[in-house]
């Protein structure tokens, strides 16, 4: 493995591991939704191990059917309305799956989420959530 690779690998780890650290150290004294949401993403960033961007990122979370819908994008594009390129997923029952296109093909090892937990579903529960648009893919 070549340095940079290295070092860019490191650098989205030191970014999972910071998430996976603020969120422990936030928990105390919070209501038991916002826990719950933030074991999700811990989670989450257990899982996925590493990012498919560089930089600040930005996390919409809802709960949805059980479980958590979680979406993330480049924190570049905070300011647009609407947003096009994100990951998506659901976290249920400890376990993490795709929901949307993005998410499958960076993460391909990861289980997709069941016909019911849809894109579209996950994109009107985190914009009516969060305020955010996410598109829907084609």
């Amino acid at each position: 493995m070549s340095w940079n690779k290295f070092v860019r690998r490191m650098s989205s780890l030191f970014t999972l591991l910071l998430l996976c650290l603020l969120a422990q150290s936030c928990s105390l004294g919070m209501p038991a939704e916002q826990k719950k949401s933030i074991e999700a993403m811990e989670l989450l960033g257990k899982t996925l191990g590493q990012m498919p961007f560089k930089g600040p990122t930005q996390f919409l979370t809802c709960p949805l059917e059980g479980g958590w819908a979680i979406a993330f994008y480049p924190d570049a594009d905070s300011g647009n309305k609407e947003i096009d390129k994100y990951y998506a997923f659901w976290i249920r029952d400890k376990s993490v799956y795709t929901v949307n296109r993005e998410a499958m093909s960076f993460y391909p090892s990861l289980p997709q989420s069941p016909p019911e937990i849809g894109i579209n579903r996950v994109v009107a529960a985190l914009t009516e959530e969060n305020g955010v648009i996410l598109r829907p893919e084609p």
